[in-house]
């Protein structure tokens, strides 16, 4: 756990993973949602396209579950009746340029395809 009080832009959620950065040990980086309901496969299935060099970044579509409260169905309606239909579109029409944030998978080097 990494409690640093400092804020980097207005995206609370970036600027706790800009915090934690520079605390990881590790050249993988796997940033999951906390109610992200996974498989035994999860980090082995989202980590594996990063073995390609010319990959830097893995994200994955997904599906809300509500619970019987209202607002929670109406969350998960957001999520998969206009949300994710849009992220799908826009990866049709060839927009592949950011990530979903229910599940961010990164490299801490450079890509071999951007240089970046």
């Amino acid at each position: 756990m990494v409690i640093d009080p400092r804020q980097h832009g207005s995206n609370r959620k970036v600027s706790s993973l800009i915090n934690m950065l520079r605390r990881a040990r590790h050249d993988v980086l796997v940033m999951a949602d906390s109610d992200a309901c996974v498989g035994p496969d999860y980090l082995t299935t989202v980590t594996t396209p990063l073995l390609d060099r010319k990959v830097g970044l893995v994200t994955c579509i997904y599906h809300g579950e509500p619970t019987p409260q209202i607002w929670s169905r109406l969350g998960a309606m957001y999520v998969n009746e206009w949300y994710m239909p849009s992220v799908l579109l826009a990866r049709l029409f060839g927009h592949e340029g950011y990530a979903s944030g229910q599940t961010i998978c990164v490299r801490r080097g450079p890509c071999k395809a951007s240089g970046v």
